[in-house]
């Protein structure tokens, strides 16, 4: 604008001067022309000089006709004429020409003035114009000048562009819009954006204008709009593309959302961790604390004074020493360093001390210096008392292994053997330093060792269980049979961490297997020499399987006989198939012992004799599976009873030489249970003293109660040493013998307390004589301990029953304070009555409980079919 100024200042100053050079050289030339016609001027020497001062004026202004006026009436007077203010008619021409002159001056610079202004005018709107095109045309916002059309209810349809800048092209992506409606531009428009039309409508109708932010379908864009009516019907739209700034702002509305998600889920995770997290700040104060952290601390989480709590509590050393405060971890992250697992012990305000791990960082600004120290710790009681167990239970564990009868010892994870017990030096005679790691090879037959090897490499590989029988070198130069298993010990993760392995001495155990088969070998030589085949009757599958001397019997073709019972009878004479189906249904229906004589006929013709006895076989569900049984030919029988007395007589040799191997079984399983019997009393004892060293009164309630199970399955295995029957125990001499074992280990507590028994004789199996042995031990014992409670007297009754149809009745019952009402004995924590659930469950048996007078458990349970016949003949 200055600049524009300044031109037209220059431009009028050039065209004054001009102005006046004007009106001195038209009056100067109006002198000349007068000098050289000097007479013809005469009467009227001013109208010479009027053409000067109209030329002057209306080319120049007022100011140059002026001059010119003046410079004229200067030349007329002084130059060509003399002045005489005495000629009155002189003095009024000169006054009518000043006059007239300012006057023609005066209306000549009027005209030039408007003119002059009028070009002026021009000229400023035409720069005017081409600086708002030039806006136009340059302005960043988007500009379209629209016709509105309306339907004929007087809603907006439809709107025609009529002009619009470059910035709406660079904005909306479209082009050669001018004239055109916006749906034929953007055909979905309407259906996408509808609101867009109800406000570009509301303005050009009203007048008012708006201003909206709309979010475009197609095209897609998010637009600021300023929108006004110049006239009715028309609209001017002004509008910036924001899209990019509204999708700053969503993404950025999204991170805040994610940014508060991620403190919440953050601020969960401290309040919900295991683990105490704070943050001390540059100030040496708790700027955070989580729960844990507070409860580690010993304060409540809420409404407490921290910094004073946490001034009264003091760190130490685990042992026991202040922990000095430049070691300390919190102040090694001041100094920039991390620490991990930094075990400490911290002593609360009530002075109760806890063991805990400390794991600090630093946290640093954006400089890098150090502003706040994060600190996390964990309470380890739980571990630290874990590891105590485990050492006090691997130091158990070392003594019953020392004292158990086997050979045992330890390896490494890669099968590096670090500890033997000392019966494995006693046998071998070797010492530690000869065995440690690999040095067991020596005592192993050289010739069977690399088989040894190899397995255990396998099974070091696999981890699966060793198990092998090998002879091992004895300190007295002999070999001797070992049943040898390894098992393997595994951590929480699954990997194994050791193998433990028993070496147990199976001499007397090789000895009686050999004189079994040597028994069997006998008994097969004898049904040889008998000509006495086998056969078996598989009742599930109604087939039969004969060995090759039942074949032979029977004159048929073992690669031919299928087995079935067509196949069979078609061998056997007709007049005698009756007398076989009778004796086998007999068999089969009542468990009848199976015997048959019946003639067979050969495929030759030939009629041979055949005898065939056997019985009923039935599976651990007491149902009917197979009938066994021994055939064998009878025809010199018929033909000659001496030959047949001298079978007899050869088999009866052979039955008194298996009777006496059978007695010598009987002596060899009583040392059997003798032995167990034996292992048993010492594994009780062991424990026993264990209990008595212990100061926990606890565990040793739990050791004696081990004592007392031990002591109960030991006295079956002495009660089978001393009972005529290896198999059964008469559980009633066995029930009294219990007993008084508890009244008496239990002594002064037992001896106010009554004890009522009511057994009638019942003889019951191994399997079944220990678990109700167990329930006895462990019904009795609670009673002793929990039923007479702050009472000075009392009475406990134990009933066994038996009854003709296999079920037995054990009960025991008491006086005492009985059983708390609603409580459920199945769901109990106590150890012996999970094991009275569990062994119940083991033998099927109802259990009734009552608690009116006291407490009484009833457990009932049945026989099997054979059982029940061994109790009634019992």
């Amino acid at each position: 604008m200055n600049q524009r100024d300044n031109r037209i200042s220059q431009k009028d100053q050039l065209g004054l001067l001009a102005g006046y050079g004007l009106a001195v050289g038209a009056t100067a030339l109006s002198a000349l022309a007068r000098w050289l016609l000097p007479l013809a001027l005469t009467p009227a020497p001013y109208l010479g000089f009027y053409p000067a001062v109209v030329v002057s004026a209306a080319l120049g202004g007022v100011g140059p006709g002026l001059v010119s006026t003046f410079a004229s009436l200067f030349l007329v007077n002084f130059v060509f004429g003399r002045f005489n203010v005495h000629d009155s008619g002189a003095m009024m021409c000169q006054v009518i020409w000043v006059v007239a002159s300012i006057g023609v001056s005066l209306l000549a610079g009027m005209q030039r003035t408007a003119r002059i202004r009028e070009q002026q005018r021009a000229e400023e709107l035409r720069e005017s114009e081409a600086r708002y095109r030039s806006l136009f045309e340059h302005m960043l916002d988007g500009f379209a000048y629209c016709q509105m059309l309306f339907d004929e209810d007087g809603q907006p349809e439809d709107f025609v562009y009529l002009a619009v800048n470059n910035s709406f092209g660079k904005l909306t992506g479209l082009a050669e819009v001018i004239g055109k409606r916006v749906t034929q531009v953007i055909p979905r428009i309407k259906e996408l954006n509808p609101e867009l039309f109800e406000l570009y409508g509301r303005v050009a109708r009203t007048g008012n204008p708006e201003r909206f932010d709309i979010d475009l379908k197609s095209p897609s864009l998010y637009l600021s709009i300023s929108v006004y009516s110049p006239q009715k019907g028309y609209f001017v739209a002004i509008f910036d593309n924001i899209t990019e700034r509204k999708r700053a702002e969503e993404s950025l509305a999204r991170a805040h959302e994610q940014t508060d998600a991620n403190r919440r889920r953050l601020e969960t995770i401290l309040e919900t961790a295991p683990v105490g997290v704070v943050l001390i700040d540059s100030n040496n104060r708790f700027s955070l604390i989580n729960r844990r952290a507070a409860e580690i601390y010993g304060t409540d989480y809420d409404g407490f004074d921290l910094q004073d709590h946490i001034a009264r509590v003091k760190l130490l050393q685990p042992d026991g020493t202040p922990f000095p405060v430049d070691d300390l971890p919190v102040s090694r992250a001041w100094r920039g360093e991390e620490s991990h697992n930094v075990e400490m012990t911290i002593e609360r305000a009530n002075g109760v001390r806890l063991p805990l791990v400390v794991n600090t960082a630093p946290l640093r600004d954006a400089e890098g210096n150090v502003t706040t120290a994060v600190v996390v710790f964990d309470d380890i009681s739980d571990r630290k008392a874990a590891e105590q167990a485990v050492r006090e239970s691997e130091e158990q564990f070392r003594t019953l292994a020392e004292s158990i009868p086997n050979l045992a010892w330890w390896a490494n994870a890669d099968g590096y053997i670090t500890w033997y017990n000392q019966r494995w030096y006693d046998y071998t005679g070797t010492t530690p330093e000869q065995m440690e790691g690999w040095g067991w090879q020596s005592v192993h037959d050289p010739e069977v060792l690399p088989q040894v090897v190899e397995q255990w490499k396998e099974s070091l590989a696999t981890g699966k269980t060793f198990d092998m029988v090998f002879p091992l070198h004895g300190a007295d130069g002999i070999f001797r049979p070992f049943l040898t298993r390894v098992i393997p010990v595994f951590d929480q993760d699954g990997r194994i961490v050791r193998w433990f392995g028993t070496n147990t001495d199976i001499s007397e155990q090789k000895r009686a297997e050999e004189a079994l088969r040597e028994s069997e070998e006998k008994l097969s030589m004898a049904l040889r020499a008998a000509d006495m085949g086998v056969w078996r009757l598989d009742l599930n599958e109604r087939k039969r399987h004969f060995d090759d001397q039942v074949c032979r019997c029977l004159g048929i073709d073992p690669a031919r006989f299928d087995g079935t019972a067509d196949a069979f009878y078609a061998t056997v004479h007709p007049d005698d198939r009756e007398t076989i189906t009778a004796a086998l249904g007999e068999t089969i229906k009542n468990g009848a012992p199976y015997e048959a004589e019946y003639r067979v006929v050969w495929p030759n013709g030939r009629i041979r004799f055949i005898c065939s006895r056997g019985r009923l076989a039935r599976d651990a569900a007491g149902q009917a599976q197979w009938v066994h049984g021994l055939v064998w030919d009878i025809t010199e029988r018929k033909e000659a009873e001496e030959a047949l007395q001298k079978a007899h007589s050869e088999l009866a040799l052979q039955m008194v030489e298996r009777t006496r191997e059978l007695h010598e079984k009987e002596v060899l399983l009583k040392e059997v249970h003798h032995r167990v019997k034996n292992n048993l009393q010492v594994i009780s004892s062991l424990v026993g003293m264990q209990a008595e060293g212990t100061q926990d009164e606890t565990v040793r309630e739990v050791l004696q109660d081990v004592t007392y199970r031990v002591r109960s399955m030991a006295l079956v295995h002495e009660k089978l040493y001393q009972s005529e029957s290896l198999a059964r125990v008469d559980f009633a001499e066995y029930a009294r013998s219990l007993l008084h074992y508890l009244w008496r280990v239990h002594g002064a507590a037992a001896e106010a307390i009554g004890l009522v028994l009511d057994l009638e004789p019942v003889s019951l199996p191994v399997d079944i004589a220990v678990p109700c042995g167990l329930i006895l031990n462990e019904l009795a014992g609670n009673a002793l301990k929990h039923a007479f409670r702050g009472r000075d007297e009392g009475k406990v009754t134990v009933s066994l029953r038996g009854a003709e149809g296999g079920s037995i009745a054990l009960s025991v019952s008491d006086n005492g304070a009985g059983l708390p009402a609603g409580y459920d004995w199945r769901k109990s924590g106590s150890m012996g009555l999970r094991l009275v659930h569990m062994l119940t469950g083991q033998l099927r048996a109802e259990v009734v409980v009552g608690s009116t007078e006291g407490m009484k458990f009833t457990v009932t349970f049945r026989l099997k079919a054979d059982e029940k016949r061994e109790l009634l003949s019992a």
